[in-house]
Formats: structure tokens, sequence, C-alpha cells
């Protein structure tokens, strides 16, 4: 999956940040419930059925071993980490363009997370491409968009994934403009009204540099995962979109598909026979 780079911490916050997202891995934070956990009866959602197959790229689903897999790992255990050290509850994940992998790698945290245990909202963040609904095998299924067309429930386009605390809330039907939602304030009082459900949820935004909704999506995130492509993102790009999210939020940035001294290590490593 690439390497992690060092988190740009500038908050002037008393506590501080690790160094890097995948120095000094720490143990997980379990699950954040707390008296006066009040939440509705999400088991009974909508079910969905996610099916590791190699075009839908989950690595994480089946809990195998390989190199990618245990890169998400590794971050997921961070991002634990992180959340004993600081308010880290909505992660958003974005890039700086198109096709550099943060609706993999958001859908992979978000089963890596739930995997240990934690309830996990997955938000299909991008209105305008539903990406994670392609992968998750909802494209077009109602979702956020129709909640904010509607005077609904939102957990009537949920979805509860087979097998683990990890649900899902698609993108919901097409839309021109999203840009009205993601600035109302009914829009930030239902992340506030759902935090109490979850011990994370998880935020796959549009890319930041053509697009208002990544920016829109940060305002309400406490944390933001930038993700980059070897060779595909453009430096000065990056650096754009580097000085428009704050600091404070910023967790660090993924390095995608990049070239990786120590990998013939690792698949050594995995394609090892077991001993019994």
């Amino acid at each position: 999956m690439g390497r992690i780079f060092e988190a740009l911490q500038r908050s002037s916050s008393k506590q501080t940040a690790p160094e890097s997202l995948i120095s000094e891995l720490g143990a997980s934070s379990g699950a954040l419930e707390s008296p006066g956990f009040d939440r509705p009866d999400l088991d009974h959602v909508s079910p969905l059925v996610l099916a590791a197959t190699p075009e839908h790229r989950l690595v994480t689903l089946n809990g195998q071993r390989n190199l990618g897999s245990e890169k998400i790992r590794i971050l997921a255990a961070r991002l634990r980490h992180l959340q004993d050290q600081r308010t880290l509850k909505r992660l958003l994940i974005t890039s700086s363009v198109k096709d550099e992998g943060k609706t993999v790698l958001s859908s992979n945290i978000a089963i890596s997370l739930a995997r240990s245990s934690q309830r996990v909202l997955l938000v299909d963040g991008d209105c305008h491409q539903a990406n994670a609904g392609r992968l998750f095998g909802t494209y077009r299924s109602a979702g956020l968009t129709d909640w904010w067309r509607q005077d609904h429930a939102i957990q009537e386009y949920l979805k509860k994934v087979s097998g683990l605390p990890l649900w899902f809330l698609p993108a919901g039907s097409d839309v021109e403009q999203p840009i009205e939602m993601l600035q109302s304030e009914r829009l930030s009082a239902l992340l506030g009204d759902i935090s109490s459900w979850f011990d994370w949820i998880v935020i796959d935004s549009p890319p930041s540099a053509p697009l208002a909704d990544a920016a829109c999506w940060a305002k309400m995130a406490d944390g933001i995962l930038l993700v980059a492509r070897e060779g595909k993102t453009p430096k000065r790009l990056l650096r754009k979109v580097l000085d428009s999210i704050d600091g404070s939020k910023l967790l660090g940035i993924v390095l995608n598909d990049c070239s990786d001294p120590d990998q013939h290590y690792y698949t050594h490593y995995y394609n090892l026979p077991n001993k019994h």
C-alpha cells in the first residue's frame, strides 16, 4: 500500500501526536463506549455482503496476510493509538486529484478498524463519483443525498456489513451541486448526533484540488489523511492542497504505489510456509 510519511502536526494544543504514523505501534484503544452511549438498534438495518474479489481490492476483508493488508493494519493500529492521545473519531481521507487510491484506502481502513471490534461507519462522501459505493456493490443505492432531500431517519439509508461491526452510508442519488448540503447546519448536526453511535466515522471525500467538497468535509473532521500516488500526483497540486489543509488536523500523507527497497523482505516473509 506504500509508505506512510511523517505526520505534519501544527496543533497549538498541549497534547502532541506521535512523530510518525508507523513508528512505535501502540495498543488498540478498543471500543470508546461510555455511560450514556445512546444509539438506536443498528444491527437490523439493510444487510450488506462484501466480496473480497480482486477487482474490489478489499485486501483486509478476510484477514489474509500479505504486504498490502499488513501495511493497512499498521496504519489502522497507528490511528487507534492516536485516538488514545487526542480527539479523533471523524477521519477524512482525501487526495489531490482522482485515481490516487483514496477510496480503496478508506474502505480497507474502515474494514481493518472494524476487525479490531470497533464500531465503524464508512461514509461515501463523494456525491459526484460514489466510488466507495462501487467497491461495496451499492452504486446508485439511496443514501446521503436522499436523506438530505427527504425527512427520513438516517438509519433508513445505512447498510450493515455482514460479520463485522461496520456500517456503510452510500452517497445516494446524483446531485449536480452537493455543496449546499455539505455546508448546511443539518449535515453538521447529523454528524454530531451519530458520532456517539460509532467509534469511528471514516469519510471518503472527493479529491481536494478540483472540488470544494473536501474542504467542507474537512471542517467536520477531527483528522485528515492525504493520499498521494507516486508518479501520479503533481507536486505543485500536492503542495497547494497541503497549504489548504488545517495543519492541526493533518495526520499524515500515505504514498501509494511507491517503490520500496525493502519490499522483497516482506514478500519473502509472507511466502514462508507455516510450520507446526
